[in-house]
């Protein structure tokens, strides 16, 4: 909710101009925290869509929406965002490449060498196109 409505805020002020740079974080983002590291790619898959939801809310038209790891019950978000926020992934392995290739507008290449950013680009590319034919 935090992050949709703060992304949403600043479209008002960057109409078109802010992208929504979102990862699953691995174990150094995540342990100090006492956060663990089980199904990352699902967690962010799911926070995707919870997001989305929620940019489509009103007070008039609330959002339901129950996942396994995030639920909104009925929440109609008070300020919708101007124009698009598009979002990207950072990803390396191949469950946050689908993810990036389901949800993402754009790919935020993580961890790379030229020959594994460009392995990578081509995997991201053609997972996209399969995602997008259906």
């Amino acid at each position: 909710m935090v992050t949709a409505h703060v992304f949403a805020s600043l479209s008002h002020k960057a109409q078109n101009r802010i992208i929504l740079g979102l990862g699953a974080g691995a174990g150094s983002s995540h342990l100090c925290y006492c956060i663990g590291l089980d199904h990352l790619a699902a967690k962010l898959e799911e926070g995707i869509k919870a997001i989305q939801s929620l940019w489509t809310a009103t007070p008039e038209k609330p959002v339901t929406f129950n996942g396994r790891y995030f639920k909104l019950k009925k929440v109609g978000a008070p300020l919708k965002p101007v124009g698009i926020i598009p979002i990207y992934v950072a990803s390396y392995g191949p469950k946050m490449i689908e993810v990036t290739a389901k949800f993402a507008d754009g790919w935020i290449p993580e961890s790379h060498s030229p020959s594994t950013y460009k392995v990578t680009l081509e995997n991201v590319y053609a997972r996209m196109k399969k995602v997008w034919k259906k």
